[in-house]
């Protein structure tokens, strides 16, 4: 009996594993996060901390990091990059924050444009002395 029991339950798991939906495939694609809110503290003049605030849209989204593309030296564009899974998904709204840190920015007048997929931006500016 215990031998026999043995060389079922193999088979049971297998098939419990085969027949079981896998929650994320290996297809994934880099996609931009939706930016809610954009809050600057400028604590010192020289050192500006950022924080951005949003909502990702399911469960097979992750956030994967901030980019900060220097359009040109006192113009600067920011965009949350995540990672889009294919496969089941969860309708679940998960909230971030990132902070970002932005140091050894150059004196002057300085424009951020946070980007969001529809192409809609929150524009903040600031001044370094």
């Amino acid at each position: 009996m215990k031998k026999s029991l043995l060389k079922i339950i193999p088979i049971l798991l297998l098939s419990i594993f085969t027949t079981t939906p896998t929650l994320y495939a290996n297809e994934s694609n880099e996609v931009l996060i939706p930016i809610e809110r954009v809050e600057v503290d400028q604590s010192t003049a020289s050192a500006v901390r950022v924080s951005i605030y949003g909502n990702l849209p399911n469960s097979c989204v992750d956030m994967k990091n901030s980019k900060i593309f220097e359009i040109s030296p006192y113009l600067h564009q920011v965009s949350i990059l995540g990672t889009q899974y294919e496969g089941v998904c969860l309708t679940v709204v998960t909230p971030y924050k990132d902070s970002l840190d932005l140091v050894g920015l150059p004196k002057g007048d300085h424009k951020f444009l946070f980007l969001s997929p529809d192409g809609n931006y929150e524009e903040k500016n600031f001044t370094i002395y």
